[in-house]
């Protein structure tokens, strides 16, 4: 596989593969080290059963990947502040054969072999000098890796990435990204267990040879000290969400003169509105401004186009972009009529891009994919969205799922969660909406007869609801309702609530 390839190629330079916590990781140990590990994985554990990384940004998540390539088995990334409930589900639905981590947590499931920081290090140094046969590599059509999203049932669906899949999504955006720059570097910004990763690892690592700044889940929480680090690196290519972008901005330093070697800023994962994206042409005159769209369904993305001043400063919305060359971008009617330019609907998209499925779970993969005529994968994306020119517009989702951050969120299942805590009677949420995107969740609650409203009881919730969900399903501002509005048809009036959280300026 091509990554390999690259990896092995840079192993006989002093290029440096990853920066983060600890001591650099370079090429030449990231493939020496990813071979013992594949050495060890094929005489203790043959066969092609998962395996599972967990961790954030550490090193030895990259060589794990690595080593799952060289002996063709697939491997999911878990990052360690998931919700322990959460770790065992994924688990219980990978059944991998070992996990394997070098953090500092304890990993919180004992259903398969578990080998840390130290019992690495003793592979490392027990199998170095071995060369695993290429006969084991993982093959194309083969399972890479799986990607677990929630479901409306609160199951996490395991999205199933082929090689054949990164492949396509590799041959549309290396072109788009390789500006021979000499010795690349990327921001490693987008965590391990959410499929945007590829773009990071298979991209940049192993397409481009750039040097990833690795930037963990304590530094991203803080702002100040992220904004410094990025200055500080400088990268050539930076991905992020229009929200974080909005962020980086409010800083004066964020353009051209406080990041010169900015030659890429791509954005995704919600919405861009246009007043962010003439500032980001304003900061970075020279740079190419990326527009994308994508699921983890799609291998991240399958449609972009660079964000021109004429764009941002029309009247229509931000386009998402044209479909890649390798894909067929439709929109359909509810009865799956192909719809012309200007008209609204569904999104569908064709695609070697498309993923295998869900892992294990053929009902919900047939309620989602589909095979074209030509053979080729397809899937719904239930977004709504129109054409024009061959450029695509997103309206909005066609079912109650909305973007947080640049995380899928399903509002059925926030709910669900909320309605499970001990203090809430009822509970509704609705998205906040600014330039038609997500900005934050609100939450409107009917506490129990026994319960106070008031910051106690805010506190209790969102400390409550953070034990069973992760950090962005948790609602950022919570209202307390003596009843919950009601419309003719005695249904919770949405509407209504969405009127209620709309930010006003």
């Amino acid at each position: 596989m091509f990554i390999l390839e690259t990896v092995r190629k840079l192993a006989s330079t002093d290029r440096i593969a990853a920066i983060g916590d600890g001591p650099d990781l370079t090429y030449h140990d990231l493939d020496a080290n990813s071979e013992s590990l594949a050495a060890f994985l094929l005489d203790k554990y043959p066969g092609k059963s998962p395996i599972i990384l967990w961790g954030d940004k550490e090193h030895d998540m990259l060589v794990g990947v690595l080593a799952a390539l060289k002996t063709g088995r697939p491997y999911v990334m878990v990052p360690n502040y998931y919700p322990e409930k959460r770790v065992q589900q994924i688990v219980e639905g990978c059944e991998p054969c070992a996990v394997f981590f070098s953090c500092d947590e304890p990993f919180p499931c004992a259903r398969c072999d578990a080998y840390d920081k130290q019992a690495l290090q003793k592979v490392y140094a027990d199998y170095s000098g071995n060369h695993v046969d290429p006969s084991f590599c993982v093959q194309r059509d083969d399972m890479v890796c799986l990607f677990y999203t929630s479901g409306s049932t609160g199951t996490p669906k395991g999205v199933i990435i082929t090689r054949r899949n990164i492949e396509a999504f590799v041959d549309w955006w290396y072109p788009l990204s390789n500006l021979g720059i000499e010795e690349p570097r990327m921001l490693n910004f987008t965590p391990y267990g959410f499929s945007s990763s590829i773009a990071t690892i298979y991209n940049g690592l192993g397409k481009l040879g750039c040097t990833l700044y690795a930037v963990n889940k304590k530094l991203s929480a803080n702002y100040p000290a992220l904004l410094e680090y990025i200055f500080r690196v400088d990268p050539h290519y930076f991905d992020c969400t229009p929200s974080f972008a909005d962020i980086c901005l409010q800083d004066e330093r964020f353009d051209s003169q406080g990041l010169p070697s900015m030659r890429q800023l791509s954005v995704g994962g919600e919405p861009c509105p246009h007043r962010i994206a003439l500032k980001l042409l304003d900061a970075f005159p020279d740079s190419q401004i990326i527009n994308g769209y994508g699921a983890t369904e799609t291998t991240i993305g399958t449609v972009a186009c660079d964000i021109t001043r004429e764009m941002a400063a029309s009247d229509l919305p931000l386009p998402i972009g044209y479909a890649s060359p390798n894909s067929r971008c439709m929109i359909w009617d509810e009865n799956g009529n192909e719809l012309p330019d200007g008209e609204t609907g569904e999104l569908i998209i064709v695609s070697d891009m498309i993923s295998a499925g869900y892992y294990k779970d053929p009902e919900r993969t047939a309620q989602a994919y589909f095979v074209a005529e030509d053979g080729t994968r397809g899937y719904h994306t239930h977004d709504l969205a129109w054409k024009k020119d061959g450029l695509i517009y997103y309206v909005g989702r066609a079912d109650n799922m909305v973007k947080v951050g640049g995380y899928r969120v399903e509002m059925e299942e926030i709910e669900r969660r909320l309605s499970q805590v001990s203090i809430v009677e009822q509970c509704a949420v609705a998205p906040a909406m600014e330039d038609q995107r997500t900005v934050m969740l609100v939450a409107y609650v009917v506490l129990k007869p026994d319960a106070k409203k008031g910051v106690a009881a805010i506190s209790a919730i969102k400390k409550e609801m953070a034990q069973s969900v992760q950090a962005y399903m948790v609602p950022q501002k919570i209202v307390f309702l003596d009843q919950l509005p009601h419309n003719s048809n005695d249904k919770i009036d949405r509407h209504l609530l969405r009127e209620m959280s709309k930010i006003t300026k």
